[in-house]
C-alpha cells in the first residue's frame, strides 16, 4: 500500500478526496466549479455532523449556508456567481446524484479526521 501526505486542512481534505475519484465517475464526472461547490458542501456538513445527519442537512440546505458557500467558491475561483448561477451548479449536483433539494448524497468517508480510501479496480480482458 503506498501512503500519500497531503495538505492536512480539512477543507484541502475533502477537496482532494473529490479531486481523485472523479475522473472514477464516469458520465457523472464534476467539472470544476461543482467540485469546488460539493467540497464546500462536504465541509460545512462536516461541521454539524456532530448534531446528527438530519440536522446537519437542514444547516447545509439554509439560505445562509448556502450564501456562504457561493460566496467561498467565488473567492477560491476568483469569480462571482449569482444566486441563479450558483442555483444551475447545485441542479448540475442533483442531475448527477451528489444532492436532493434537502440531502447530501455522497461524502468523503471521513472517521475521526482521517480520510481511508482503498481503490479496487477489476480489469475485463477484451475478447
Amino acid at each position: 500500500m503506498i501512503e500519500i501526505k497531503i495538505e492536512n486542512s480539512k477543507a484541502k481534505v475533502i477537496e482532494q478526496y473529490y479531486t481523485l475519484v472523479n475522473p472514477l465517475l464516469g458520465k457523472n464526472k464534476l467539472g470544476p466549479v461543482q467540485l469546488k461547490v460539493l467540497s464546500k458542501m462536504a465541509l460545512v456538513y462536516n461541521n454539524y455532523v456532530h448534531l446528527g445527519e438530519e440536522v446537519a442537512n437542514m444547516l447545509l440546505f439554509r439560505k445562509e449556508s448556502s450564501s456562504q458557500i457561493r460566496d467561498a467558491v467565488s473567492k477560491d475561483l476568483g469569480t462571482t456567481f449569482n444566486s441563479g448561477a450558483y442555483s444551475n451548479i447545485l441542479s448540475g449536483l442533483r442531475s448527477k446524484g451528489f444532492i436532493t433539494k434537502t440531502k447530501l448524497l455522497y461524502l468523503p468517508p471521513i472517521k475521526d479526521n482521517k480520510i481511508e480510501l482503498s481503490i479496487k479496480l477489476s480489469i475485463k480482458q477484451d475478447e
